[in-house]
């Protein structure tokens, strides 16, 4: 029941996987942040649907409210909209607030039985005028039953000031009795009144003088007399409950929590049920958690509205994490792992505090009464063993870049903190640069991965249509559709470490487009990490990150979310300095090398020096001097012209390293290595768009050789191909190949007829 209160498998969610990463704005208003001392009404009252934001989706937080708009605000807090729905149309008891005005069913109900206006004594209402801070305390006073103490202890205002400060009504919002109130401050008024007791008539007893007057009984749960158990607007007229405690599980925890649902545990209530929490006291409800937050705030205490569905079904509406809550957030690779395991055995953990590493800074951990470590550790949720947090720091700590770790001091029966964090949760994600998506209008797509980190398989294969498997994509804190997803994007993957990549039931992803393309000046290494200088900015690898860039080559860094190298690719200038020796002369007094650059054509220069001269011939020709030339996939050279359009011999590739060769030969099948367009492969070599491709063709008569651009490769062809990277540089595009079989028509058998004509006999 009530499955489609969330969307369960969505790409258009983003939801945070760490306590650290609490919503940014209440109730998704744009001007409300969640910093704001109102955004917490704001969220309770919207999530009531007693108050709404406007039309271009604001909320109007400093926008002054009027008198009949406070009155419509009241009045859906008792419950008691379509009865003022009803009224609409009808004139009121004052003379301003006729049929016609928008508020008239409001006025109405604000002036019947229990009746929280009573007008400006002059027969009039002024709907339209600001409404003051004494006369918002008046209306929320009596609404909620205590007109008559109000009146005996001083009426207006002073007796309505003095039982809206007992109740706790005008807690946070201090202002002069005839300051105009703006839509923040109302709110928080009318969110303290919503939970405060009730007084309610209780039947009629006869007093000294012999009068009968209504036994009221104030409904705050205490024992004695003109005592009630606990009721407020928000048990009576709107069948929820405030309460307080922490998410204790919630889908990717692993404890078997419903996709659609978080496991709650509350420590204190003013009512739950039919009697009050008391601390200490701890009652465990499973409770859908809607469009609310609440699996951000896993172990965070926290204030829940939560409403009764259906039978012992239970739904949070609101949820907002209290001001008693003690965080520490920092950088995942800022932890000291030097002496972890001897930290955590003094229940404490070390923190680096400056940019250099040089100073740091020391946290406390929960303990029992035996001195031993009872802090959790919780990787993307989910719980690890400190041993488990040990053995595993680097990857955890050192290597996360993109992670935060935040240590959470939850207060004791809520009550307070003892400066000893409870828990600490790290965020832990693994890099991958998407090659293509298929099969995305399926049940199944599936997004093929080119790069990936060490944790990640080579696909993510997404299970649409199994409610318990979670994914969420977002680009710039925005979701995103899967459909959107391009070749090239870099993603950053949060899932189960615990279970693994394969296993995990839940797949948070961070898309990044960033890419920065310049020229390298410079290189830095801290230790750790590799550091690389394009256009005054250093950008650093990720963990996996193993290319070695070389200043005066251009590049294009593909970035996560979190600002680091993921994948690189060697720009257009540098596979333009590939080239195929192709032979070595004498003319004059110089030498001269002629070479096959990246589109086929042949070029002769000077050599540089004549040192090289002997390192030339010797790739040529396989004697070292002349004749039979060496096999082309040995006489791939990298090199450079200077100003005088010479040129220097800088690096050669061979077929063994750093080339790579493809043979198709038959295997045990019968099948043979091929050219696939999905993947852009020759079988183990990787083209990209900044590949340049040399066809290299010996005829068969005359066994000329011939160099040409290569022509589009066929699926499903067998190729042999050798192709060259400058260094190593991962799973990449090759910066140069040469196709040796397969090229052109000297391998493709291709054979045809011509129809010319048809007769007839």
């Amino acid at each position: 029941m009530m499955k489609n209160l969330k969307k369960v498998i969505s790409a258009i969610a983003a939801l945070a996987i760490s306590a650290s990463s609490f919503v940014a704005l209440a109730a998704g208003f744009p001007d409300v942040p969640a910093t704001a001392d109102y955004a917490k009404a704001v969220d309770e009252l919207t999530a009531l649907n007693i108050v709404n934001g406007y039309e271009d989706g604001t909320f109007g937080p400093d926008k002054l409210v009027t008198r009949a708009e406070i009155t419509k605000m009241i009045v859906a807090a008792l419950g008691s909209t379509k009865e003022a729905e009803s009224a609409a149309g009808r004139n009121t008891a004052f003379t301003d607030v006729t049929g016609n005005h928008w508020a008239a069913g409001y006025v109405t109900v604000g002036t019947s039985s229990g009746s929280f206006i009573n007008g400006m004594g002059d027969g009039t209402f002024a709907p339209d005028a600001n409404v003051t801070y004494a006369q918002a305390v008046k209306m929320l006073v009596s609404a909620i039953g205590y007109q008559t103490w109000a009146e005996s202890a001083g009426g207006y205002p002073q007796g309505y000031l003095s039982y809206g400060s007992q109740l706790d009504i005008t807690d946070g919002v201090n202002v002069g009795n005839d300051t105009e109130l703006n839509r923040g401050q109302v709110a928080m008024l009318i969110d303290n009144a919503l939970d405060a007791p009730l007084l309610v008539k209780d039947g009629y007893y006869d007093n000294i003088w012999g009068q009968s007057v209504p036994n009221l009984t104030q409904m705050d749960g205490q024992v004695g007399d003109y005592h009630g158990p606990f009721a407020s607007l928000l048990t009576n007229n709107h069948d929820a409950y405030k309460v307080y405690g922490q998410v204790i599980n919630t889908p990717r925890t692993g404890n078997a929590t419903p996709a659609d649902e978080v496991q709650f545990e509350i420590n204190k209530a003013n009512k739950w049920g039919d009697y009050s929490l008391v601390d200490n006291a701890k009652i465990k409800i499973n409770a859908y958690y809607g469009e609310t937050a609440a699996p951000e705030y896993l172990y965070t205490f926290s204030e829940v509205i939560v409403k009764e569905v259906a039978g012992d079904e239970w739904e949070i509406i609101s949820i907002t994490p209290t001001a008693k809550n003690q965080f520490i957030e920092i950088d995942a690779n800022d932890v000291d792992i030097t002496n972890l395991a001897a930290d955590l055995a003094n229940n404490q953990i070390t923190v680096y505090t400056n940019e250099n590493k040089t100073r740091t800074t020391t946290y406390n951990l929960d303990k029992d009464d035996k001195n031993a470590l009872t802090a959790a550790f919780h990787v993307n949720g989910v719980d690890i063993t400190s041993a488990k947090a040990t053995t595993d720091a680097k990857a955890l700590f050192e290597d996360n870049a993109g992670g935060v770790v935040t240590l959470i001091d939850v207060p004791k029966s809520g009550e307070g903190t003892d400066n000893r964090y409870d828990h600490i949760m790290i965020t832990y994600y693994e890099d991958a640069v998407i090659d293509s998506v298929v099969d995305v209008d399926s049940t199944r797509p599936t997004i093929y991965f080119d790069d990936y980190g060490t944790g990640l398989d080579y696909a993510l294969e997404l299970e649409l249509e199994n409610v318990d498997k979670i994914y969420d994509f977002s680009m710039d804190g925005a979701p995103i559709e899967l459909a959107d997803l391009q070749a090239g994007d870099v993603v950053s993957v949060a899932y189960n470490y615990s279970t693994g990549f394969a296993n995990s039931k839940f797949f948070d992803v961070v898309v990044s487009r960033n890419v920065v393309t310049g020229t390298v000046t410079s290189t830095d290494n801290d230790g750790i990490s590799d550091f690389y200088e394009i256009d005054g900015t250093f950008y650093e690898g990720n963990a996996s990150f193993n290319d070695k860039l070389e200043p005066g080559n251009e590049y294009s860094l593909y970035l996560n979310a979190f600002g680091k190298i993921v994948a690189s690719e060697l720009g257009a200038s540098a596979a333009a300095n590939v080239a195929i020796l192709d032979s070595v002369y004498v003319s004059g007094d110089e030498t001269y090398v002629s070479i096959i650059d990246q589109t086929g054509n042949k070029s002769s220069y000077v050599l540089r020096n004549l040192a090289q001269a002997a390192t030339a011939k010797t790739i040529v020709y396989a004697n070292g001097t002349s004749g039979a030339k060496n096999a082309v996939q040995n006489r791939v050279i990298e090199y450079s012209l200077n100003t005088a359009n010479e040129l220097a011999i800088k690096n050669v590739g061979t077929d063994a390293s750093p080339a790579y060769t493809l043979t198709p030969q038959a295997s045990a099948n019968g099948t043979t290595d091929v050219y696939r367009a999905s993947t852009n492969r020759l079988g183990s070599i990787k083209l990209g768009d900044s590949t340049a491709v040399v066809e290299y063709v010996v005829d068969a008569t005359t066994q000329e050789v011939e160099y040409g651009l290569a022509t589009p490769f066929v699926e499903d062809l067998a190729y042999e191909a050798y192709a060259y990277d400058k260094a190593t540089m991962g799973d990449k595009a090759h910066r140069f190949v040469i196709v040796t079989k397969g090229a052109r028509w000297d391998s493709i058998e291709n054979p045809m007829v011509i129809f010319a004509s048809q007769g007839t006999t």
